[in-house]
């Protein structure tokens, strides 16, 4: 009967390897994909142990057949592992058990697929699933699932600390219901919407509560996922934006500040605008500004009033436009200095007539306009009417010349009827007589210095200072002045220390001017330095000058007087017993300058003595 039924049942047509059991468990017959996997050539396999190896165990036999008598379904699908024949590979197996009923006989046919392949995939894709779980879990941000309805069906634990609450008190709630009220009525609807409309990108902002009352701000762009082609629900990432809210909310407190600051500013610059604007238009001073081209972009009401011309009569014309040609070239040539050099300068005065036909002396300040990369872009000009003041110069110094010269020819008499009997020629003279023609004689001296100062004060303001220049010596000049000079420096037991260079030092000036100069620096240094007190003279040659530097240990000078030192009658602080002029400075200042020469003082404060040192250029 089995015979029969090997040769009836068509095995060898079924496609995945197949054996035909009987109720025992024998195999009586097999197919060509069986044997091949087992490395078999279409022979039955009698050996129990290598029967044992590739078929299901007897308890699983069993339980098929178990199956089987009570009427349940004959088919049964199960995986066992195997090994091949011919080579150690293990293989997993899906076996398809069927009971077949034929003439009263009971068969098993059992049929059987590898799986081993999709197992492994099966297996990767598990573990690809923990990986991706367990960075999902991790994961900074927090994470979430739910069902097509809202409801949480997974939160990672970002998401739990995010909020403050456990995975167990969030998964099964609606993520509306961790909403803030007036958010939940705004987000509820986009939702759904995205519901509706699968392809369109959602993106949202909501507020909610932690746990502990906390507000939170988050945001999420929430995607739909398919199962069986269907939407199964929602995917979404959740970050906590709260500290962004908050500064975005600084941002706009601040952004309001700075609109009202702004504002303000607007309001006060408008108002120091027109300060500005009021101030320039009232004073007296002619004001105008010119571009690169020479034209005029500003002028105020004094400068209109000066020409007699309205503002849109100047404003883009240039000098030429409004002077002779002879001022013109000389205002264009000083502007260019200015743009040049991109320095401020002053002006000669000039003369010129206004629309009323006076005579106006003007005083010019040029000063440049910066751009941020310190480029001049335009020029700013001050005019000063100094008509008055000039005048009133000549008058003073017509009246310091009158006076001077008639206090001159009087005290010259004075002088000469003083010294003579001071001579002896006249006969001996009573102490007491002596005495009082000394003071006589040093106020008369005193007196002409004055004048002579005076006189060389005017000279040299007015231009009109002559020198009879001529080529000598310096070192012959030094040694005189000194020579005459000793005489004072003994009387007070000074220290003078004296250092010459060797050869000749060759200048070009006068003689008696240079002689003048270093008078009055050793007269100073000789008054103000005490008894017993140092002096030096040093002269040097540095960089084709020659360097004359006349220091003492006398009173010094306060820093606040040291701006003033040179000015004539400048109030300087010194003892009550110490005469002088006022002048002698200032006419030392104004011969050094003369000769083409420059003159400091340095002082390292009151009672830390003094140096006066003057360049003068050396004769080529």
């Amino acid at each position: 009967m089995q015979r029969l039924i090997l040769d009836e049942f068509p095995i060898d047509l079924l496609p995945d390897p197949a054996v035909l059991l009987d109720l025992n468990g024998k195999i009586i017959a097999s197919n060509k994909s069986f044997n091949q996997i087992q490395g078999l050539k279409n022979k039955l396999i009698q050996d129990r142990s290598l029967r044992n190896k590739i078929l299901p165990s007897r308890e699983k036999l069993r339980k098929l057949q178990n199956l089987f008598r009570s009427n349940e379904p004959s088919r049964l699908i199960y995986e066992v592992e195997t090994e091949q024949v011919e080579g150690k590979n293990k293989l997993l197996f899906e076996f398809n058990s069927t009971m077949l009923d034929y003439k009263d006989q009971q068969f098993e046919l059992l049929t059987f697929r590898d799986v081993t392949e999709s197992k492994k995939a099966e297996e990767e894709l598990r573990k690809s699933e923990i990986k991706y779980r367990s960075l999902v879990e991790e994961s900074a941000a927090g994470v979430a699932t739910t069902d097509m309805r809202g409801k949480f069906d997974y939160v990672n634990k970002s998401l739990c600390k995010m909020m403050g609450y456990s995975k167990e008190e969030m998964v099964g709630k609606y993520f509306w219901d961790f909403l803030a009220l007036e958010d939940k009525k705004n987000i509820v609807p986009k939702f759904w919407n995205a519901w509706r409309q699968p392809h369109k990108k959602l993106y949202l902002e909501f507020k909610g509560y932690r746990k502990n009352n906390d507000a939170i701000h988050m945001a999420s762009s929430p995607t739909l996922f398919m199962f069986k082609s269907k939407i199964a629900g929602f995917n979404a990432i959740i970050t906590d934006i709260t500290p962004q809210k908050k500064l975005e909310e600084e941002l706009r407190r601040y952004s309001a500040g700075l609109e009202d600051m702004v504002e303000e500013k607007t309001a006060e610059l408008a108002r120091s605008k027109q300060f500005i604007e009021d101030t320039i238009e009232s004073v007296p001073d002619l004001m105008y500004m010119k571009d690169k081209d020479g034209k005029f972009v500003f002028v105020n009401d004094a400068y209109c009033k000066f020409h007699g011309k309205p503002k849109k009569g100047i404003i883009g014309k240039t000098v030429y436009d409004l002077y002779q040609k002879n001022f013109a070239e000389d205002f264009v040539k000083h502007d260019e200095t200015v743009f040049e050099k991109g320095e401020t300068i002053i002006t000669p005065d000039v003369s010129l007539i206004d629309s009323k036909g006076n005579q106006i002396i003007l005083q010019t300040i040029k000063a440049p306009l910066k751009d941020d990369k310190g480029q001049v872009t335009h020029l700013i000009g001050i005019a000063r009417d100094i008509t008055e003041r000039k005048q009133l110069e000549k008058m003073k110094d017509q009246f310091i010349s009158a006076v001077t010269h008639e206090l001159q020819t009087p005290l010259v008499s004075i002088k000469a009827y003083v010294d003579y009997p001071l001579t002896g020629k006249m006969g001996p003279l009573s102490e007491n007589m002596k005495s009082n023609l000394e003071i006589v004689k040093r106020n008369t001296d005193r007196l002409l210095q004055l004048t002579g100062e005076l006189l060389d004060l005017r000279r040299m303001e007015s231009g009109r200072l002559e020198l009879n220049k001529e080529d000598f010596d310096y070192q012959e000049i030094i040694k005189n002045c000194l020579e005459e000079f000793r005489p004072l420096f003994d009387e007070k037991q000074q220290i003078l220390n004296i250092q010459l260079p060797p050869g000749q030092l060759n200048v070009k000036g006068d003689k008696i001017r240079l002689s003048q100069i270093l008078m009055n620096l050793l007269s100073n240094a000789n008054k103000f330095t005490p008894a017993q007190g140092g002096i030096s003279v040093t002269v040097e040659e540095i960089n084709g000058e020659i360097r004359t530097t006349i220091s003492d240990s006398g009173i010094g000078i306060r820093k606040e007087d040291m701006n003033r030192i040179f000015e004539p009658f400048s109030l300087i602080k010194k003892p009550t017993y110490i005469k002088g002029t006022g002048l002698g400075l200032s006419v030392t200042k104004g011969l050094v300058e003369a000769h083409g020469g420059r003159i400091i003082v340095k002082s390292k404060g009151e009672g830390k003595g003094a140096s006066f040192i003057f360049n003068l250029p050396k004769s080529k």
